[in-house]
């Protein structure tokens, strides 16, 4: 997220990521990002994913962020993409970022993954497709 500071009286914006483990951090103290563990980068790498999905879908297409990423149907959860099959491909997935730390939302400041939002519009015209026929 994107959060306003004063920091020696100057105002700056930075975007925070944060990830927290809420059963053994139920208070949100500990940070997880950025993180050196495999294993959180590569859960970082697949919620980012499911996020450019879920931020673009509409109608059905959004029940469902992982079957948008695996159209092959082979994978409909975050622990079947936990599988270390899909390392690389989650890897070649861009962060979901914004261009610029502002004070109001606006689509346009959005830096979404191009292959995930192409995975979006076809899966959405198939979805469209299917309900006309």
């Amino acid at each position: 997220w994107c959060v306003p500071r004063v920091v020696a009286s100057m105002p700056i914006r930075a975007t925070i990521r944060a990830l927290h483990d809420l059963g053994a951090d139920p208070y949100e103290l500990v940070n997880l990002l950025p993180s050196t563990d495999d294993a959180v980068t590569q859960l970082v790498a697949r919620l980012d994913a499911a996020l450019t999905v879920l931020a673009y879908c509409k109608g059905k297409v959004c029940h469902n962020p992982w079957a948008v990423l695996h159209p092959d149907g082979n994978v409909l959860s975050l622990q079947q993409a936990m599988d270390a099959q899909y390392n690389d491909k989650y890897a070649l997935f861009s962060k979901f970022d914004y261009r610029e730390c502002a004070l109001f939302y606006s689509v346009q400041n959005e830096i979404p993954d191009s292959t995930a939002t192409a995975l979006v519009a076809a899966a959405s015209a198939a979805a469209q497709w299917a309900e006309a026929g």
